[in-house]
């Protein structure tokens, strides 16, 4: 359920919510998904005659969604702040503090999360010279010895998190990168 703030009340009523919706954050909206159907179109119709100015034209128009998809993505920043103002009205110090912790935590896991994706990508999909990658290495799992590759989805995920989680801290890591 979704709904807005009138002079202090929360207005829930879908008619109102809707018409709000209309005038404030409907065009640009529409603007961003309109400029995505009409890419999406032309790249469909296009058969690669070999003509150019339909590329550019496409091109701009990604631009623009692009454009677009950034000015829509500052209402995060407006709900950041609004969030902010809530915390700080209804939570003590303590509180305040521990959320702020948890809050650096859980980004210091995104990072580290993005950081092993990308360097476990690097290491499946990237072509090397002479095909040595540190993903094609032969490992030993509980006494078994295994092609990293055919271990289980968790344990390469953990294994690549560990590995950025070294990269990120002091810590230490057996694993080094042999793409050439």
């Amino acid at each position: 359920l979704r709904g807005y703030y009138q002079d202090g009340e929360l207005v829930v009523d879908f008619k109102l919510v809707a018409l709000n919706y209309l005038r404030s954050w409907f065009l640009p909206d529409f603007a961003i998904v309109f400029c995505e159907w009409i890419s999406i179109f032309f790249t469909v119709l296009e058969d690669g005659d070999g003509d150019s100015s339909g590329s550019v034209k496409i091109l701009r128009l990604v631009k623009l969604g692009k454009i677009l998809r950034l000015i829509s993505a500052l209402r995060i920043i407006r709900f950041v702040r609004v969030l902010e103002a809530f915390i700080e009205r209804s939570m003590s110090e303590v509180n305040r503090m521990m959320f702020r912790i948890a809050t650096l935590c859980f980004f210091f896991l995104w990072c580290n999360h993005m950081l092993s994706c990308a360097w476990f990508a690097i290491g499946t999909i990237r072509p090397s010279e002479p095909d040595v990658r540190w993903t094609e290495f032969v490992w030993e799992v509980h006494g078994e010895e295994l092609p990293y590759l055919e271990t289980a989805p968790w344990y390469q995920y953990v294994t690549a998190l560990h590995w950025a989680v070294a990269q990120t801290t002091l810590g230490a890591m057996e694993i080094t990168p042999a793409n050439s």
